[in-house]
């Protein structure tokens, strides 16, 4: 019997994602681990912000200053 593939995946998504039992044993390092990768990301995207915002505010200013020539 040939099974459809339309069955299968949503299928094999519910049993991976909704086991019967999960016996697992978390390390404490495992929570610093993840402290650090929350802590990272959080200060990567301050500076990817800041970064952005200084390019934006760059062009903008340019923008007007040229405005500004142009009138006087």
């Amino acid at each position: 019997m040939k099974l459809n593939k339309y069955v299968l995946l949503p299928v094999s998504m519910i049993l991976l994602f909704f086991p019967a039992y999960g016996y697992a044993y978390i390390d404490p390092g495992a929570g610093s681990s993840i402290f650090q990768v929350v802590a990272a990301s959080l200060v990567v995207g301050f500076f990817v912000i800041k970064i952005a915002f200084g390019k934006i505010a760059m062009y903008l200013g340019r923008i007007f200053i040229r405005k500004k020539q142009k009138k006087n």
